[in-house]
């Protein structure tokens, strides 16, 4: 039986990190973040 993993988001903007991988653009940085928080309160939706 699958057992489900409480997930946290996980976003550290002085190590422009999203989920612990680094985005070394950072424009692209702040657009994936901007999506992954977007998708973030939709999925509680």
């Amino acid at each position: 039986m699958l057992q489900s993993k409480e997930y946290k988001l996980d976003i550290n903007g002085e190590k422009q990190t999203i989920q612990g991988v680094y985005g070394s653009d950072k424009a692209m940085y702040h657009n994936l973040r901007g999506v992954k928080e977007i998708m973030e309160i939709w999925g509680k939706q």
